[in-house]
């Protein structure tokens, strides 16, 4: 897709890129009240007049007429705020979508510049401002234009002074809306750059501050946000008084325009007879009532423009960061194969060309520091080596979508990637537990599901009203996409064109299929097996708080074996220490349920624990210096290479105690406060 999309270029076209069909149907019903309104605005002051007009009748229902109309005008606006309310909220909550979406398809260079809380920000702050910006009036200004316009036509047959008075107000007010919010949405731009500078630097405060207590001055480090903030003050303060300037010059043409009236009014009463003079004044009563109904407008038009103008500083960098690029290669299996893989970085070689069709269990040793980071990263998709690639399905792994991508290696969790949900969303993630019965029944109905998107896609159908909750369903699994995502064409055409390229539908369904379809369901059976196996029953009624900051290091470490081991699949996986944290008590346990859970299967195990990667490894990668100097058992290695057997002689072969007995339950540490 284009870096930018040419149909959201004012808040107008993003209106409608955002809208549900609730928020559109809303939109139409918004317009209607909006008429009625203005409708209203402009019938009370002539009936003011025939009421004045009229003093000398008995008959009151001109009263109760303007009365009624005058009520319904105030329901008519008040129904007018809530719509507006109602739109505005529906947008926020599709931008706040957009904004998640997003990290299902792009690393985002905002968490990796400035940290995922000022992502956070962005997403739930951003989300509001644009959402207020779109439903700030703009779809009912419109009609109370018109009726100012249908009031001056009226007012124009009674006295013409009437209309050069309100013209020369509404071109002195639009002067100063225009140069006051020039002026102030300069300065808004520049705070909101500020912000999310001084946003940065706060988070890194709060990351780093044990370091900061410890080796420096906290007053010190706070004192270097000075400048910053004080800046950010700065041009707050001018924004909002040059906000504050244009909404007193406003406030002052009007008063003036009133002033004008009396002034005219007054000599033109002079040279009136008592008689004209009594007939006069309900038609100048009436042009002051018209006068303020003209205004209305006015500060609806000054927030819509500020809001215009600042709509460029609010989506110019959320539309960076929701952009889609193009949807790249989706793989045909779920082979792995690194490719020639080299990395030379500032001159200096990081990692040497490493060839490698990954289709056994691979432990690595010696892979240490940068080079290990950016094998991880290549094999995440998140980098790219100097030469050569990964492939998996013979798609290079940077070419495929972010959510499918991370979804076919199977990597395990970090120690702080826990949620503050309870024991079962921490194992699933969202996972449907179902029967053993009941998952092969729902198998079977996924791939059927898929082998009808396939065969809808080579009849041209696939988007057809009739198969689209088919299409929608795939995809969404696949690739995150939604129905607002779905409704571009040139993303459909993609879409097909893509799918096109695989030529073996039935091994993709297989492999791919299966890969993502483990992401939505797990047996019943097996995680109450692992809960027993790995004694977690004793955690189901405990808080894990953020990040699991309520359990043990030890429980923690349980929880995230027991996420890695419930998805039955075949994708290749990474696995990352393993055995790190976990009660001493419980590795052979891990060992054993890993050895299950990884046979047949292609991937990395990266551990210093020479023993369980010995026990679980078909073969062993040995690196020294970025180089792959040797592959082979643990045995073969000792026999070929001196290094090897120098570095893992420092490691000693531990008598693992006794696996714990199935039926003993662990009892919950009682703490005082959360782990560091």
């Amino acid at each position: 897709m284009e870096k930018k999309n040419k149909n959201i270029r004012s808040f107008l076209s993003a209106a409608i890129a955002y809208s549900d069909g609730l928020s559109k149907g809303s939109i139409v019903l918004l317009c209607v009240v909006s008429l009625l309104c203005a409708a209203c605005n402009v019938l009370v002051p002539l009936l003011q007049k025939k009421l004045l007009e009229g003093l000398d009748h008995a008959d009151n229902s001109s009263i109760w007429i303007m009365a009624a109309i005058a009520a319904a005008g105030c329901l008519f606006l008040m129904l007018e705020n809530f719509i507006n309310i109602s739109i505005m909220l529906r947008f926020r909550r599709e931008l706040e979508d957009a904004m998640f979406d997003s990290l299902a398809f792009k690393e985002q260079p905002l968490i990796r510049e400035k940290g995922a809380g000022v992502f956070a920000g962005a997403a739930i702050g951003d989300s509001e401002q644009i959402s207020r910006v779109l439903a700030a009036g703009w779809f009912s200004i419109g009609f109370n234009l018109v009726g100012t316009i249908i009031s001056l036509v009226i007012t124009a047959t009674w006295e013409l002074y009437f209309l050069f008075i309100v013209l020369g107000a509404y071109v002195l007010i639009l002067l100063a809306i225009f140069f006051s919010n020039q002026v102030a949405v300069n300065y808004f731009r520049k705070e909101k750059e500020m912000t999310y500078t001084v946003s940065s630097y706060v988070r890194e405060m709060a990351d780093t501050h044990r370091s900061i207590f410890t080796f420096g001055s906290y007053r010190a480090y706070q004192e270097l946000l000075g400048d910053k903030r004080d800046a950010r003050s700065r041009f707050a303060g001018h924004s909002e008084r040059a906000v504050a300037l244009g909404s007193a010059v406003i406030r002052l043409i009007q008063m003036m325009a009133v002033v004008m009236l009396f002034f005219f009014a007054a000599n033109d009463l002079r040279v009136l007879s008592e008689v004209e003079r009594a007939a006069k004044y309900p038609m100048i009563i009436a042009l002051v009532s018209y006068l303020e109904a003209i205004f209305a407008p006015v500060g609806t038009l000054n927030t819509t423009y500020s809001l215009a103008k600042k709509f460029k500083a609010f989506y110019e960098p959320f539309s960076e960061y929701v952009v889609r690029e193009s949807l790249g290669e989706v793989p045909l299996d779920l082979s792995l194969n690194l490719h020639d893989m080299s990395l030379i970085q500032d001159g200096s070689l990081v990692l040497a060309s490493v060839n490698l069709p990954v289709e056994k269990v691979y432990g690595v040793y010696g892979l240490e520091g940068e080079a290990k980071h950016y094998f991880l990263s290549f094999l995440r998709g998140e980098a790219y080596p100097s030469d050569g690639h990964i492939a998996i399905g013979g798609a290079r792994i940077y070419e495929i979508e972010k959510y499918l991508r991370l979804g076919l290696i199977t990597f395990s969790s970090a120690p702080g990637d826990l949620f503050e949900r309870g024991l079962e969303f921490n194992v699933t993630l969202g996972k449907q537990l179902l029967s053993d019965e009941d998952y092969e029944s729902a198998w079977l109905s996924y791939q059927n599901a898929l082998q009808d998107f396939f065969a809808h896609l080579q009849e041209g159908s696939a988007f057809y009203r009739k198969n689209m909750a088919n299409t929608r369903m795939v995809l969404g699994d696949f690739f995150a996409f939604d129905a607002r995502h779905l409704s571009s064409k040139k993303l459909q055409k993609e879409i097909v064109s893509v799918f096109e390229e695989i030529s073996d539908a039935k091994r993709f369904v297989e492999e791919i299929g299966h890969s993502v379809f483990t992401r939505k369901y797990a047996k019943a059976s097996r995680y109450a097996a692992l809960l027993s196996e790995l004694r977690l029953e004793s955690l189901q009624e405990r808080e894990f708080g953020i990040n699991g900051k309520k359990l043990t290091l030890g429980d923690r470490a349980l929880v995230l074996l027991a996420r890695f081991l419930l998805p039955e699949t075949k994708s290749p996986f990474v696995l990352l220490d393993p055995l790190d944290h976990l009660p001493v008590e419980f590795h052979n346990v891990a060992v054993r349920l890993l050895h299950q859970s990884l046979r047949g299967r292609g991937g990395f195990i990266f551990s210093q624990d020479v023993d369980m990667v010995t026990e679980l490894s078909d073969e062993i990668l040995f690196f020294s210096h970025g180089h792959m100097v040797g592959k082979g058992t643990h045995e073969q290695l000792k026999k070929k290479h001196k290094e090897y057997r120098r570095i893992v002689s420092s490691s000693k072969i531990k008598e693992l105690p006794e696996e714990p007995e199935p039926t003993k339950k662990r009892k919950p540490v009682k703490k005082t406060g959360s782990p560091s």
